[in-house]
């Protein structure tokens, strides 16, 4: 018969009921945020919900910019939560989309959200790391004429929210309601056409090496009503850098490495919306949102 002492069968029992908790710390390598705490329309109990709470990586709730004109009555209402909710999926098991409905609950100029992250678990943000995610184009304004140039969908990272390239992006993708038909913008290099980019699809951001000035990368992934397309942003703030893949409606594009702007550190937050015009707006679902070591991801 084998005896232990009491010493050893402490021991033991404390690493027995410590193992869980210690491989599930250090198995924690990604920031969620797919909807599936949500209960009610608006869900403030847990990091994994609009708006949600600080948690989880997360750094807090997911914030809403609307934009209104000066003289809108709805003025101070431009962080209103109205007009956001879940689109729940027939199917129970497919993904659970927050749709922002451009338009509502009053007429403006665009309505963006965004929220910021930090480190949580093995996962470090200031080593490499890829951002994944869903979206699904709900409603495209129309026609995709000259007079939608100016109106766009834009994904990207700044510390204010704004839906657009900022001083303080980084990095962004940026997709155009309108279209160029006669690429009438003189471009700065073959690569990098504005001209090009706006032709309703999806473009990226691309610096200009060691500079303030941000030009397009088309991608000829085109931008169409009801179409879902799975992102994923690769971020190398190490190099000052990102890479983007890109695969919807048939279609599929991976960027080479394209750089920051120029001394800008990341503002560590996730930002996404419309900009169009009262009347004629652009509508969009998103989810399926993970922040993962870029060690951990096994590229297609």
């Amino acid at each position: 018969m084998i005896t232990r002492s009491p010493s050893f069968s402490r021991a033991f029992r404390l690493l027995f009921f410590s193992l869980p908790l210690l491989i599930g710390f250090e198995g924690v390598a990604e920031v969620i945020c797919n909807f599936r705490d949500q209960t009610e329309i608006h869900e403030s109990s847990s990091p994994n919900a609009f708006p949600g709470r600080a948690g989880e990586g997360w750094d807090g709730p997911w914030k809403v910019r609307r934009y209104l004109s000066d003289d809108s009555p709805n003025k101070r209402q431009q962080g209103s939560l109205e007009g956001i909710s879940l689109s729940e999926p027939a199917d129970a098991s497919a993904p659970r989309l927050l749709q922002v409905r451009g338009g509502e609950p009053f007429e403006n100029d665009g309505v963006g959200l965004h929220r910021a992250y930090r480190d949580f678990g093995v996962l470090d943000i200031s080593k490499p790391y890829q951002i994944s995610f869903m979206v699904r184009i709900d409603k495209l304004p129309s026609p995709p004429s000259t007079e939608l140039l100016s109106h766009y969908l834009f994904i990207g990272e700044n510390s204010t929210g704004s839906v657009g390239p900022t001083s303080g992006t980084t990095w962004f993708l940026q997709a155009f309601y309108g279209a160029d038909a006669g690429k009438s913008v003189t471009p700065r290099n073959p690569e990098h056409r504005l001209g090009q980019a706006r032709q309703r699809q999806w473009s990226l951001g691309a610096f200009v090496a060691n500079g303030d000035n941000n030009d397009y990368v088309p991608t000829d992934v085109p931008l169409i009503e009801g179409a879902i397309y799975t992102i994923s942003v690769v971020i190398n703030p190490e190099a000052s850098s990102y890479k983007v893949s890109i695969k919807g409606e048939g279609a599929s594009y991976t960027s080479r490495e394209l750089p920051f702007r120029k001394g800008r550190p990341l503002g560590k937050s996730f930002v996404i919306g419309s900009r169009h015009s009262p009347g004629n707006v652009g509508a969009f679902s998103v989810g399926e949102i993970r922040i993962s070591p870029s060690s951990l991801v096994v590229q297609p």
